[in-house]
Protein backbone atom coordinates (compact mmCIF):
# COMPACT_ATOMS: atom_id res chain seq x y z
CA UNK A 1 0.00 0.00 0.00
CA UNK A 2 1.26 3.39 -1.13
CA UNK A 3 1.07 6.61 0.64
CA UNK A 4 -2.59 7.55 1.57
CA UNK A 5 -3.85 4.12 1.00
CA UNK A 6 -6.01 2.60 3.90
CA UNK A 7 -6.66 -0.74 4.13
CA UNK A 8 -9.24 -1.95 7.42
CA UNK A 9 -9.22 -5.23 8.85
CA UNK A 10 -12.88 -5.67 10.84
CA UNK A 11 -13.94 -8.10 12.77
CA UNK A 12 -13.46 -11.95 11.21
CA UNK A 13 -11.78 -10.36 8.43
CA UNK A 14 -7.78 -10.92 7.69
CA UNK A 15 -5.34 -9.16 5.95
CA UNK A 16 -2.10 -11.50 4.58
CA UNK A 17 1.50 -10.52 3.13
CA UNK A 18 0.18 -6.78 2.97
CA UNK A 19 2.63 -4.14 2.86
CA UNK A 20 2.69 -0.83 4.13
CA UNK A 21 4.92 1.91 2.39
CA UNK A 22 5.45 5.27 3.57
CA UNK A 23 2.26 7.11 4.50
CA UNK A 24 -0.23 3.84 4.03
CA UNK A 25 -2.50 3.12 6.86
CA UNK A 26 -3.67 -0.23 7.52
CA UNK A 27 -6.08 -0.53 10.62
CA UNK A 28 -7.10 -3.65 12.29
CA UNK A 29 -9.80 -3.89 14.87
CA UNK A 30 -10.99 -6.09 17.43
CA UNK A 31 -11.48 -9.53 15.84
CA UNK A 32 -9.65 -8.66 12.91
CA UNK A 33 -6.10 -9.92 11.96
CA UNK A 34 -2.86 -8.93 9.14
CA UNK A 35 0.01 -10.51 8.87
CA UNK A 36 3.35 -9.17 6.61
CA UNK A 37 5.44 -5.47 6.76
CA UNK A 38 4.98 -2.36 7.99
CA UNK A 39 7.71 0.06 5.74
CA UNK A 40 9.88 2.26 7.45
CA UNK A 41 6.94 5.93 7.09
CA UNK A 42 4.08 3.43 7.03
CA UNK A 43 1.30 2.83 9.98
CA UNK A 44 -0.18 0.05 11.56
CA UNK A 45 -3.48 1.11 13.63
CA UNK A 46 -4.83 -1.34 16.53
CA UNK A 47 -8.54 -0.84 17.62
CA UNK A 48 -10.51 -2.17 20.09
CA UNK A 49 -9.87 -5.02 22.91
CA UNK A 50 -8.35 -8.01 20.76
CA UNK A 51 -6.94 -7.52 17.31
CA UNK A 52 -4.54 -9.59 15.85
CA UNK A 53 -1.30 -8.01 14.58
CA UNK A 54 1.10 -11.08 15.65
CA UNK A 55 2.08 -11.94 11.87
CA UNK A 56 3.23 -7.84 11.20
CA UNK A 57 6.70 -7.10 11.30
CA UNK A 58 7.82 -3.43 11.83
CA UNK A 59 10.73 -2.37 9.58
CA UNK A 60 12.51 0.42 11.14
CA UNK A 61 11.07 4.12 10.87
CA UNK A 62 7.65 2.63 11.41
CA UNK A 63 4.83 3.70 12.92
CA UNK A 64 2.43 1.46 15.44
CA UNK A 65 -0.39 3.17 16.50
CA UNK A 66 -2.58 2.35 19.44
CA UNK A 67 -6.51 3.67 18.98
CA UNK A 68 -9.40 3.78 20.81
CA UNK A 69 -9.68 0.67 23.18
CA UNK A 70 -6.53 -1.01 22.77
CA UNK A 71 -3.94 -1.02 25.43
CA UNK A 72 0.01 -1.60 24.42
CA UNK A 73 1.28 -3.90 26.95
CA UNK A 74 4.84 -4.42 27.51
CA UNK A 75 5.72 -3.81 24.20
CA UNK A 76 8.92 -2.20 23.24
CA UNK A 77 9.76 0.63 21.14
CA UNK A 78 13.39 0.62 19.80
CA UNK A 79 15.72 0.62 16.87
CA UNK A 80 14.28 3.41 15.46
CA UNK A 81 10.47 2.12 16.03
CA UNK A 82 8.02 4.84 16.75
CA UNK A 83 4.61 4.10 19.22
CA UNK A 84 1.83 6.64 18.74
CA UNK A 85 -0.91 6.36 21.31
CA UNK A 86 -4.28 7.93 20.35
CA UNK A 87 -7.21 9.39 21.65
CA UNK A 88 -9.00 6.73 23.89
CA UNK A 89 -6.17 4.26 23.77
CA UNK A 90 -3.37 3.43 26.42
CA UNK A 91 -0.28 1.56 26.68
CA UNK A 92 0.96 -0.13 29.99
CA UNK A 93 4.73 -1.28 30.60
CA UNK A 94 6.10 -0.38 27.59
CA UNK A 95 10.00 0.45 27.05
CA UNK A 96 11.28 2.72 24.81
CA UNK A 97 14.89 1.69 24.00
CA UNK A 98 17.97 3.24 22.08
CA UNK A 99 16.65 4.87 19.02
CA UNK A 100 12.57 4.41 19.65
CA UNK A 101 10.21 7.17 20.21
CA UNK A 102 7.01 6.48 22.01
CA UNK A 103 4.46 9.69 21.61
CA UNK A 104 1.10 10.41 23.12
CA UNK A 105 -1.42 12.13 21.89
CA UNK A 106 -4.61 14.15 22.80
CA UNK A 107 -6.73 11.87 24.94
CA UNK A 108 -4.13 9.39 25.22
CA UNK A 109 -2.47 7.41 28.59
CA UNK A 110 1.03 5.78 28.61
CA UNK A 111 1.32 3.94 32.28
CA UNK A 112 4.72 2.83 33.99
CA UNK A 113 6.45 3.14 30.68
CA UNK A 114 10.80 3.19 30.74
CA UNK A 115 12.96 5.25 28.36
CA UNK A 116 16.47 3.65 28.32
CA UNK A 117 19.17 5.72 27.19
CA UNK A 118 19.06 7.09 23.50
CA UNK A 119 14.74 6.34 23.49
CA UNK A 120 12.40 9.16 23.58
CA UNK A 121 9.11 9.96 25.28
CA UNK A 122 6.65 12.84 23.66
CA UNK A 123 3.68 13.86 25.27
CA UNK A 124 1.71 16.09 23.49
CA UNK A 125 -1.22 18.64 24.60
CA UNK A 126 -4.37 16.47 26.26
CA UNK A 127 -2.19 13.85 26.13
CA UNK A 128 -1.18 11.94 29.63
CA UNK A 129 2.28 9.73 30.87
CA UNK A 130 1.55 8.59 34.13
CA UNK A 131 4.58 7.17 36.37
CA UNK A 132 7.53 7.15 33.64
CA UNK A 133 10.71 6.05 34.58
CA UNK A 134 13.53 7.89 32.78
CA UNK A 135 17.04 6.18 33.10
CA UNK A 136 19.90 8.16 32.40
CA UNK A 137 20.58 8.94 28.81
CA UNK A 138 16.80 9.25 28.02
CA UNK A 139 14.63 11.91 28.13
CA UNK A 140 11.21 13.16 28.23
CA UNK A 141 9.28 16.08 26.98
CA UNK A 142 5.78 17.24 27.64
CA UNK A 143 4.80 19.73 25.16
CA UNK A 144 2.05 23.07 26.18
CA UNK A 145 -1.31 21.05 27.56
CA UNK A 146 0.38 17.79 27.99
CA UNK A 147 0.86 16.02 31.68
CA UNK A 148 2.87 13.86 33.14
CA UNK A 149 2.37 12.54 36.49
CA UNK A 150 5.32 11.52 38.91
CA UNK A 151 4.47 8.13 40.98
CA UNK A 152 6.56 6.95 44.28
CA UNK A 153 10.01 6.35 42.85
CA UNK A 154 9.23 8.27 39.73
CA UNK A 155 12.32 10.84 39.17
CA UNK A 156 12.05 14.43 36.94
CA UNK A 157 15.65 13.26 35.66
CA UNK A 158 15.55 14.03 31.55
CA UNK A 159 12.50 15.17 31.35
CA UNK A 160 11.35 18.71 29.91
CA UNK A 161 8.78 21.02 30.74
CA UNK A 162 7.47 23.29 28.15
CA UNK A 163 5.90 26.29 28.58
CA UNK A 164 1.78 25.32 29.40
CA UNK A 165 2.75 21.45 30.36
CA UNK A 166 2.02 20.47 33.83
CA UNK A 167 3.61 17.97 36.17
CA UNK A 168 1.86 16.21 38.97
CA UNK A 169 3.23 14.45 42.20
CA UNK A 170 1.31 11.64 43.46
CA UNK A 171 1.39 10.08 46.83
CA UNK A 172 4.65 9.09 47.52
CA UNK A 173 6.21 10.48 45.03
CA UNK A 174 8.86 13.84 45.79
CA UNK A 175 9.81 16.20 43.80
CA UNK A 176 13.16 18.28 44.78
CA UNK A 177 15.23 21.38 43.77
CA UNK A 178 13.63 21.58 40.35
CA UNK A 179 13.52 24.99 38.65
CA UNK A 180 9.49 25.77 37.53
CA UNK A 181 9.63 27.92 34.54
CA UNK A 182 7.38 30.72 33.15
CA UNK A 183 3.80 28.86 31.96
CA UNK A 184 5.03 25.24 33.76
CA UNK A 185 2.54 24.16 36.65
CA UNK A 186 3.69 22.21 39.40
CA UNK A 187 0.27 20.08 41.09
CA UNK A 188 1.19 18.41 44.15
CA UNK A 189 -1.57 15.78 44.96
CA UNK A 190 -2.29 13.99 48.55
CA UNK A 191 0.94 12.47 50.05
CA UNK A 192 2.98 14.21 47.40
CA UNK A 193 5.84 16.21 48.37
CA UNK A 194 7.17 19.10 46.72
CA UNK A 195 10.81 20.91 48.51
CA UNK A 196 12.83 23.30 47.83
CA UNK A 197 11.96 24.10 44.17
CA UNK A 198 12.18 27.34 42.52
CA UNK A 199 8.95 29.30 40.68
CA UNK A 200 10.34 31.74 38.64
CA UNK A 201 7.99 34.14 36.77
CA UNK A 202 4.62 32.71 35.25
CA UNK A 203 5.64 29.61 37.11
CA UNK A 204 2.92 28.19 39.11
CA UNK A 205 2.97 25.42 41.73
CA UNK A 206 -0.11 24.56 43.67
CA UNK A 207 -0.51 22.39 46.86
CA UNK A 208 -3.70 20.22 46.93
CA UNK A 209 -5.38 18.92 50.39
CA UNK A 210 -2.98 16.57 51.87
CA UNK A 211 -0.02 17.58 49.86
CA UNK A 212 3.04 18.66 51.48
CA UNK A 213 5.46 21.52 50.48
CA UNK A 214 8.85 22.90 52.04
CA UNK A 215 11.06 25.61 51.46
CA UNK A 216 10.13 26.52 48.22
CA UNK A 217 11.14 30.10 46.81
CA UNK A 218 8.15 31.82 45.28
CA UNK A 219 10.11 34.31 42.90
CA UNK A 220 8.46 38.15 41.58
CA UNK A 221 5.69 36.84 39.39
CA UNK A 222 5.21 33.45 40.17
CA UNK A 223 2.58 31.65 42.38
CA UNK A 224 1.98 29.58 44.80
CA UNK A 225 -1.20 28.25 45.45
CA UNK A 226 -2.60 26.17 48.57
CA UNK A 227 -5.50 24.32 48.82
CA UNK A 228 -7.69 22.60 51.96
CA UNK A 229 -5.54 21.17 54.76
CA UNK A 230 -2.35 21.61 52.44
CA UNK A 231 1.04 21.89 54.50
CA UNK A 232 2.98 24.46 53.13
CA UNK A 233 6.00 27.01 53.90
CA UNK A 234 7.19 28.73 51.10
CA UNK A 235 9.41 31.39 50.96
CA UNK A 236 7.76 34.47 49.27
CA UNK A 237 10.12 37.05 47.90
CA UNK A 238 8.43 41.07 47.01
CA UNK A 239 6.53 40.57 43.64
CA UNK A 240 5.63 36.73 44.61
CA UNK A 241 1.54 35.54 44.18
CA UNK A 242 0.07 33.86 47.18
CA UNK A 243 -3.50 31.67 45.85
CA UNK A 244 -5.46 30.66 49.28
CA UNK A 245 -7.57 28.01 46.99
CA UNK A 246 -10.70 26.44 48.26
CA UNK A 247 -10.85 25.38 51.68
CA UNK A 248 -7.34 26.80 52.74
CA UNK A 249 -6.97 29.19 56.24
CA UNK A 250 -3.50 31.54 55.80
CA UNK A 251 -2.58 34.55 57.71
CA UNK A 252 -0.62 37.64 56.08
CA UNK A 253 2.82 37.43 57.71
CA UNK A 254 5.80 39.50 57.28
CA UNK A 255 6.63 39.75 53.75
CA UNK A 256 6.83 42.86 51.81
CA UNK A 257 5.09 43.49 48.09
CA UNK A 258 3.19 40.19 48.16
CA UNK A 259 -0.29 39.72 45.95
CA UNK A 260 -2.25 37.49 48.26
CA UNK A 261 -5.27 36.05 46.38
CA UNK A 262 -8.21 34.60 48.21
CA UNK A 263 -9.65 32.41 45.40
CA UNK A 264 -13.70 31.03 45.88
CA UNK A 265 -14.01 29.01 49.49
CA UNK A 266 -10.45 30.14 50.52
CA UNK A 267 -9.85 32.18 53.72
CA UNK A 268 -7.39 34.77 54.97
CA UNK A 269 -7.54 35.34 59.01
CA UNK A 270 -5.34 37.58 60.80
CA UNK A 271 -2.50 39.06 60.11
CA UNK A 272 -0.87 42.20 58.78
CA UNK A 273 -0.92 43.60 55.28
CA UNK A 274 2.25 45.75 54.82
CA UNK A 275 3.55 47.69 52.29
CA UNK A 276 2.99 47.24 48.87
CA UNK A 277 1.30 43.99 50.04
CA UNK A 278 -1.86 43.43 47.83
CA UNK A 279 -4.55 41.26 49.00
CA UNK A 280 -7.60 40.28 46.52
CA UNK A 281 -10.98 38.82 47.91
CA UNK A 282 -12.87 36.72 44.57
CA UNK A 283 -15.66 35.52 44.75
CA UNK A 284 -16.26 33.29 46.71
CA UNK A 285 -13.06 34.22 48.70
CA UNK A 286 -13.22 35.71 52.67
CA UNK A 287 -10.48 38.16 54.32
CA UNK A 288 -11.14 38.13 57.77
CA UNK A 289 -9.89 40.60 60.90
CA UNK A 290 -6.68 41.93 58.53
CA UNK A 291 -5.09 44.87 59.25
CA UNK A 292 -3.89 47.08 56.57
CA UNK A 293 -1.03 49.16 57.24
CA UNK A 294 0.74 52.16 55.34
CA UNK A 295 0.85 50.97 52.13
CA UNK A 296 -1.33 47.63 52.03
CA UNK A 297 -4.15 47.59 50.21
CA UNK A 298 -7.39 45.03 49.65
CA UNK A 299 -9.72 44.89 47.20
CA UNK A 300 -12.82 42.73 47.22
CA UNK A 301 -13.96 41.85 44.32
CA UNK A 302 -17.64 41.04 42.76
CA UNK A 303 -18.32 37.92 45.31
CA UNK A 304 -15.90 38.56 47.91
CA UNK A 305 -16.38 39.59 51.34
CA UNK A 306 -13.87 41.51 53.90
CA UNK A 307 -15.20 41.06 57.67
CA UNK A 308 -13.94 43.02 60.42
CA UNK A 309 -10.78 44.84 59.08
CA UNK A 310 -8.87 47.27 60.31
CA UNK A 311 -7.12 50.05 58.22
CA UNK A 312 -4.63 52.22 59.57
CA UNK A 313 -2.70 55.29 58.56
CA UNK A 314 -1.76 54.63 55.02
CA UNK A 315 -3.95 52.09 54.20
CA UNK A 316 -6.69 51.39 52.34
CA UNK A 317 -9.83 48.94 50.84
CA UNK A 318 -11.15 49.01 47.59
CA UNK A 319 -14.92 47.59 47.36
CA UNK A 320 -15.55 46.73 43.97
CA UNK A 321 -18.98 45.86 42.22
CA UNK A 322 -20.48 42.91 44.14
CA UNK A 323 -18.22 43.09 46.66
CA UNK A 324 -19.07 43.50 50.18
CA UNK A 325 -17.05 44.98 53.62
CA UNK A 326 -18.62 44.65 56.91
CA UNK A 327 -17.77 45.97 60.26
CA UNK A 328 -14.53 47.60 59.14
CA UNK A 329 -12.66 49.80 61.46
CA UNK A 330 -11.07 52.46 59.84
CA UNK A 331 -8.17 54.45 61.92
CA UNK A 332 -6.79 58.09 61.57
CA UNK A 333 -5.40 58.38 58.00
CA UNK A 334 -6.96 55.15 56.78
CA UNK A 335 -8.90 55.03 53.65
CA UNK A 336 -12.14 52.94 52.29
CA UNK A 337 -12.75 53.75 48.48
CA UNK A 338 -16.86 51.74 47.51
CA UNK A 339 -16.64 51.47 43.61
CA UNK A 340 -20.05 51.31 41.65
CA UNK A 341 -22.09 47.91 42.62
CA UNK A 342 -19.88 47.38 46.08
CA UNK A 343 -21.04 47.84 49.62
CA UNK A 344 -19.77 49.17 52.38
CA UNK A 345 -20.91 48.44 55.94
CA UNK A 346 -19.33 50.72 58.96
CA UNK A 347 -19.91 49.01 62.16
CA UNK A 348 -17.20 49.77 64.19
CA UNK A 349 -15.91 53.38 65.36
CA UNK A 350 -14.70 54.91 62.44
CA UNK A 351 -11.51 57.43 63.68
CA UNK A 352 -10.48 60.96 62.67
CA UNK A 353 -8.79 61.72 59.79
CA UNK A 354 -10.04 58.58 58.23
CA UNK A 355 -11.71 58.56 54.37
CA UNK A 356 -14.63 56.47 53.64
CA UNK A 357 -15.77 57.51 49.88
CA UNK A 358 -18.34 55.90 47.69
CA UNK A 359 -17.62 56.46 44.05
CA UNK A 360 -20.29 55.42 41.28
CA UNK A 361 -22.72 53.27 41.98
CA UNK A 362 -21.17 52.54 45.54
CA UNK A 363 -23.22 51.86 48.79
CA UNK A 364 -21.93 52.59 52.31
CA UNK A 365 -24.15 51.96 55.27
CA UNK A 366 -23.07 53.29 58.82
CA UNK A 367 -24.32 51.70 61.75
CA UNK A 368 -21.46 52.78 63.86
CA UNK A 369 -19.51 56.03 65.73
CA UNK A 370 -17.69 58.63 62.79
CA UNK A 371 -15.63 60.98 65.10
CA UNK A 372 -14.05 63.22 62.25
CA UNK A 373 -15.71 66.02 60.00
CA UNK A 374 -15.49 64.90 56.74
CA UNK A 375 -15.43 61.46 56.76
CA UNK A 376 -17.45 60.18 54.31
CA UNK A 377 -17.66 61.82 50.51
CA UNK A 378 -20.59 60.36 48.54
CA UNK A 379 -19.02 61.36 45.60
CA UNK A 380 -20.08 59.51 42.54
CA UNK A 381 -23.46 59.75 40.34
CA UNK A 382 -26.01 56.78 42.12
CA UNK A 383 -23.38 56.06 44.89
CA UNK A 384 -24.94 55.95 48.47
CA UNK A 385 -23.70 57.13 52.05
CA UNK A 386 -26.81 55.11 54.58
CA UNK A 387 -27.00 56.43 58.29
CA UNK A 388 -28.53 53.59 59.77
CA UNK A 389 -30.95 53.87 63.05
CA UNK A 390 -28.74 54.58 65.88
CA UNK A 391 -25.68 55.97 64.01
CA UNK A 392 -23.79 59.27 64.14
CA UNK A 393 -22.10 61.43 62.66
CA UNK A 394 -20.24 63.45 65.58
CA UNK A 395 -17.52 66.76 64.24
CA UNK A 396 -18.56 67.70 61.03
CA UNK A 397 -19.90 67.02 58.02
CA UNK A 398 -20.83 64.16 55.62
CA UNK A 399 -19.77 65.54 51.75
CA UNK A 400 -22.42 65.23 49.32
CA UNK A 401 -20.82 65.31 45.77
CA UNK A 402 -22.91 63.41 42.65
CA UNK A 403 -24.03 60.99 45.11
CA UNK A 404 -27.11 60.61 47.64
CA UNK A 405 -27.17 61.03 51.38
CA UNK A 406 -29.95 58.96 53.11
CA UNK A 407 -30.45 59.62 57.03
CA UNK A 408 -33.02 56.95 58.65
CA UNK A 409 -34.58 57.17 61.47
CA UNK A 410 -32.49 57.60 64.45
CA UNK A 411 -29.77 58.61 62.62
CA UNK A 412 -27.69 61.83 62.92
CA UNK A 413 -25.66 63.28 60.65
CA UNK A 414 -23.72 67.17 59.93
CA UNK A 415 -24.01 67.76 56.09
CA UNK A 416 -22.42 69.56 53.60
CA UNK A 417 -22.90 69.71 49.90
CA UNK A 418 -19.92 70.44 46.97
CA UNK A 419 -20.93 73.38 45.15
CA UNK A 420 -19.98 71.72 41.62
CA UNK A 421 -22.27 68.52 42.60
CA UNK A 422 -25.46 67.34 41.56
CA UNK A 423 -25.93 65.20 44.21
CA UNK A 424 -29.00 65.08 47.48
CA UNK A 425 -30.54 64.09 50.88
CA UNK A 426 -33.32 61.53 51.86
CA UNK A 427 -34.45 62.37 55.05
CA UNK A 428 -36.70 59.21 57.08
CA UNK A 429 -39.46 61.73 56.52
CA UNK A 430 -43.32 61.03 57.89
CA UNK A 431 -46.63 62.04 57.25
CA UNK A 432 -46.87 64.01 60.42
CA UNK A 433 -43.41 65.95 60.15
CA UNK A 434 -43.17 66.76 56.99
CA UNK A 435 -42.32 71.03 57.59
CA UNK A 436 -39.53 69.87 59.99
CA UNK A 437 -37.25 69.17 57.39
CA UNK A 438 -37.32 72.67 55.64
CA UNK A 439 -34.01 74.44 54.76
CA UNK A 440 -32.63 77.51 52.96
CA UNK A 441 -31.78 76.70 48.86
CA UNK A 442 -33.53 73.14 48.95
CA UNK A 443 -36.48 71.19 49.04
CA UNK A 444 -37.04 67.26 50.34
CA UNK A 445 -39.09 64.67 48.76
CA UNK A 446 -40.33 62.48 51.77
CA UNK A 447 -38.81 59.16 51.89
CA UNK A 448 -42.63 57.18 52.03
CA UNK A 449 -42.26 59.22 47.81
CA UNK A 450 -39.90 56.74 47.02
CA UNK A 451 -38.22 59.27 45.03
CA UNK A 452 -34.71 58.86 47.06
CA UNK A 453 -33.30 62.08 46.21
CA UNK A 454 -33.51 65.76 47.41
CA UNK A 455 -33.03 69.20 45.04
CA UNK A 456 -30.56 71.91 45.66
CA UNK A 457 -28.71 74.26 44.26
CA UNK A 458 -25.34 74.46 43.20
CA UNK A 459 -24.24 76.21 46.61
CA UNK A 460 -26.15 75.28 50.14
CA UNK A 461 -25.34 76.03 53.53
CA UNK A 462 -24.43 73.67 56.22
CA UNK A 463 -27.13 71.40 57.02
CA UNK A 464 -27.41 69.40 59.75
CA UNK A 465 -30.26 66.70 60.48
CA UNK A 466 -31.04 65.05 63.67
CA UNK A 467 -34.59 62.35 63.55
CA UNK A 468 -36.94 60.73 65.83
CA UNK A 469 -37.61 63.42 66.84
CA UNK A 470 -37.01 65.44 63.26
CA UNK A 471 -35.14 68.32 63.30
CA UNK A 472 -33.39 70.07 60.81
CA UNK A 473 -30.57 72.83 60.96
CA UNK A 474 -29.11 75.05 58.58
CA UNK A 475 -26.62 77.36 58.08
CA UNK A 476 -23.85 78.77 55.45
CA UNK A 477 -20.89 77.67 54.75
CA UNK A 478 -18.12 80.06 54.64
CA UNK A 479 -17.19 80.60 51.13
Amino acid sequence: MNGGVIVEAASGGILTHTTVKNGGLEIVFAGGSAGGVVSSGGALELVGSNPDAGGVTFSKGSIREIGSGYTFVGGTAGGGLVVKILSGGSASGATVSSGGVEFVSAGGVDIDATVSSGGKLFVAAGGSDIGPTIRAGGSAVVSSGGVIELLSGSTTSGMTLLSGATLEVAAGAVVSGNTVSKGVTVLVLSGGTAALLNVKAGGVEIISTGGFESGSNISSGGTFEAIGNANVAPNLLSGAILEVGSGAVASVTNEVGVTVKVLSGGMVGGGTALFHNVVTALNGGVVSDLTVSSGGKVTVFSGGTDLGVVILKGGIVIVSSGGLDTGATIGSGGTELVSVGGTAVAAATIGSGALLETANGGTAIVSGTVLNSRTFIASGPGSLVEIVSGAAVNGGAVIVGNGILDVLSGGSADVAFLATGSGGLVIADTQNATSAFAGKGFRVRRRQSRQPQAVHRPYLGHVRIRTNPPQLHVRRLPH
